[in-house]
């Protein structure tokens, strides 16, 4: 990448409020060559039901009993990581 290129989009980035300190960090980051962060994968709930065969009830049975652990958004949604759903689904329940 050009440095004119990388600077605008620095600059743009600066710019604009809307977006996170986080958000900018990893920008630049990447800006300057490291590898994107990894996030965990999410998955709705009827996402996870069709995984296992089941339905929502079935899926929020086991959330209730803590069998899955559901991450909470700040929006109010609820997803669930990945790999504890994959890995569940591959050595069942213990």
């Amino acid at each position: 990448m050009k440095t004119t290129s990388k600077d605008i989009m620095i600059a743009t980035m600066n710019g604009d409020r809307t977006i996170t300190d986080h958000q900018r960090e990893n920008a630049l980051a990447i800006l300057e060559g490291a590898p994107p962060p990894i996030l965990p994968e999410l998955m709705k709930q009827s996402e996870v039901a069709q995984t296992y065969n089941t339905s929502r009830q079935t899926i929020w049975a086991m959330t209730k009993k803590e069998l899955l652990h559901p991450i909470r958004l700040s929006n109010g949604l609820v997803r669930y990581r990945r790999d504890e759903v994959m890995r569940i689904a591959k050595e069942g329940i213990a």
